[in-house]
């Protein structure tokens, strides 16, 4: 019970945050106050808390975690230097609840493996459902309009469509993790979980999150034919373990579930048509922005393919402009590149440039490993997670996010080759 717990308490940090969003700007049961994230951060932590913390801790991946605390806390001292007081205090809170979290966990012991996944799917299917519900019932929804949990009052947005395309791309790979399941309640909750979790991944209209289930594919199947590998560690048919015949069955079943979601509301019908006609459009888009170089006519194909372009463009001038200014940067948040890693090169320089591949760098090198060998359901998660965190870290958002962290951090606690086949601590 007491894993059960812990795991509960991780995986709602983790992926929990549309449910609480839910509760408080759908449903209205909770105040709408930005302090309740943080006092449900505090409920989690004291889930995750284990009474053996003073008397062992299990030491994480060390060089991922050297690298993430060096640029964690080199990112802090940029922003303390800012002379935006209430900026950095702010920023402070966020770094101290990453660091209570990346502690809490070190005292977790890796048993919790055993048991996190169908954690996993029951919250992320809690987040899918909670969006879908949101999505339909409120009146200020407007066909085409990308998915998220409004404020039913006001109509305002809770969250980027990130966020929830992230937490079903979650959802799609735990699923798959379960599907051998012993239990059949267990294999149709992974159907419903994986038939959910599309539908919110094509309404939130984030193309990243479907390019990397592309990419998770080819991954997979580079690791795991046996033309690639040695000594192929699986049995079956592929790498989740039930048979081809029980997986034609199953496919067909996340259609059937697919199919039912559109065919029980109409507004998610209209909404799909306009998400395909507008995917088409945006990729056409994107091409002609990019090959115009964010400039001239063509450049007006696509907003946000633009923008990136102009201020990638602009920050290099501003590096050029001034090389000393290449070693330790502008300072912290100067500008919103959306382009993570071009943004801490222009904010932090070369040192935290330095500082944040490496860190890429040691936990790819980890994740091919577990790739290889890994028997740990937990740890292979990670594997194909990972895949969606780095192409965010190249392609859009901020590279200081604490969401982002929260994952970056559980992988340096867990992804250890002595965990990757499974065994306990003792």
């Amino acid at each position: 019970m007491k894993l059960k717990i812990q795991a509960f308490g991780i995986v709602m940090i983790l992926f929990g945050s549309p449910i609480i969003h839910f509760f408080r700007d759908f449903m209205g049961v909770l105040p709408k106050s930005p302090l309740i994230m943080p006092i449900f951060s505090v409920i989690f932590f004291i889930m995750i808390l284990s009474f053996g913390h003073l008397k062992k801790i299990f030491l994480p991946n060390r060089n991922i975690s050297i690298f993430a605390w060096c640029f964690l806390g080199y990112s802090m001292f940029m922003a303390l230097i800012t002379d935006q007081p209430i900026k950095s205090a702010i920023e402070a809170f966020n770094y101290l609840f990453l660091g209570i979290y990346f502690y809490l966990i070190c005292g977790v012991n890796i048993k919790v493996s055993k048991v996190i996944i169908p954690i996993v799917v029951l919250v992320t299917l809690g987040d899918n459902l909670a969006l879908l519900i949101a999505f339909i019932k409120n009146p200020f929804t407007q066909i085409g309009q990308r998915a998220i949990i409004s404020d039913v009052g006001w109509g305002e947005g809770a969250g980027n469509p990130s966020l929830y395309s992230f937490m079903a791309f979650a959802g799609i790979i735990a699923s798959l993790l379960i599907l051998n399941h012993k239990k059949i309640i267990w294999k149709l909750i992974a159907v419903a979980n994986i038939s959910t979790s599309i539908v919110v991944i094509l309404m939130t209209l984030i193309r990243a999150t479907i390019f990397t289930g592309i990419l998770c594919l080819a991954f997979y199947l580079v690791f795991n034919l046996k033309y690639f590998v040695k000594k192929p560690k699986l049995t079956k048919w592929y790498d989740f373990g039930i048979s081809k015949s029980n997986f034609i069955v199953l496919s067909f079943l996340v259609v059937i579930g697919i199919a039912s979601i559109f065919v029980l509301n109409k507004k998610v019908v209209e909404s799909m048509y306009t998400y395909v006609e507008h995917s088409y459009n945006f990729a056409s888009n994107v091409v002609e922005t990019i090959l115009a170089g964010g400039k001239g006519k063509k450049a007006t194909a696509d907003i946000s393919a633009a923008n990136r372009v102009t201020t990638f463009n602009y920050s290099m001038q501003l590096l050029t402009d001034d090389p000393i200014k290449m070693i330790y940067g502008y300072g912290y948040r100067f500008l919103y590149v959306d382009i993570p890693i071009i943004q801490v090169f222009l904010e932090e320089g070369l040192i935290g440039l330095f500082l944040i591949l490496m860190f890429h760098y040691y936990v790819s090198k980890n994740v091919i490993l577990a790739a290889q060998i890994a028997n740990n359901k937990w740890i292979q998660f990670w594997i194909y997670y990972y895949i969606l965190l780095i192409m965010n870290s190249v392609s859009r958002g901020q590279p200081y996010d604490p969401y982002f962290w929260n994952y970056f951090l559980t992988i340096a606690r867990f992804m250890k080759p002595e965990y990757m086949v499974f065994s306990s601590e003792k």
